[in-house]
């Protein structure tokens, strides 16, 4: 139990500094470039590791999580690569003063390509899952449910910088 508490302590302390880069990567996609979108990459790297550590992978676990990733890199780095020309093309439209029908059209498109990484993530995300004992998958699930907590108020404090992070929601712990 000792181990738990301590490795979502640590997870809590990494996350916030890696949940903040990814947001403002993905908030100001518009003015993404290459190696932003390589930093990204490595990010989301390294918090799937610190999620890795936390749930005390066997050795054939982490080699089907390393076969799981490998699939899901190369699923997704041509879905990128298209993504960021979308959004370069959407950047020209935008400075451009192109038609507003235009535009829309071509978030549209980017809006598509943003949900099917989404949904091409998931489907690796569930096959990893699926590799994970029961008690795993219960910390797995822990984790994440922290991992998006700390990511909305990441959110809520770019949103708004007069927000205190020590102020408490009623109904809340």
């Amino acid at each position: 139990m000792k181990k738990i508490v301590l490795y979502l302590i640590l997870t809590l302390l990494v996350m916030p500094s890696v949940c903040a880069k990814q947001i403002e990567s993905r908030t100001n996609a518009k003015t993404c470039t290459q190696p932003e979108m390589s930093e990204v990459f490595r990010m989301e790297h390294a918090q799937r590791a610190v999620t890795y550590n936390v749930l005390n992978l066997t050795d054939s676990q982490i080699q089907t999580k390393n076969k799981i990733d490998q699939t899901r890199y190369n699923a997704l780095q041509p879905q990128f690569d298209q993504l960021d020309q979308e959004l370069f093309v959407l950047r020209k439209l935008e400075a451009g003063n192109a038609s507003k029908q235009a535009i829309k059209k071509q978030k549209k498109v980017v809006k598509n390509l943003q949900k099917n990484i989404e949904k091409t993530d998931a489907k690796y995300d569930k096959e990893f899952k699926n590799s994970l004992s029961r008690e795993q998958r219960s910390k797995y699930k822990d984790v994440r449910r922290l991992e998006n907590r700390d990511l909305k108020r990441k959110m809520h404090e770019t949103k708004d910088p007069y927000y205190d992070k020590n102020m408490r929601v009623f109904g809340e712990g």
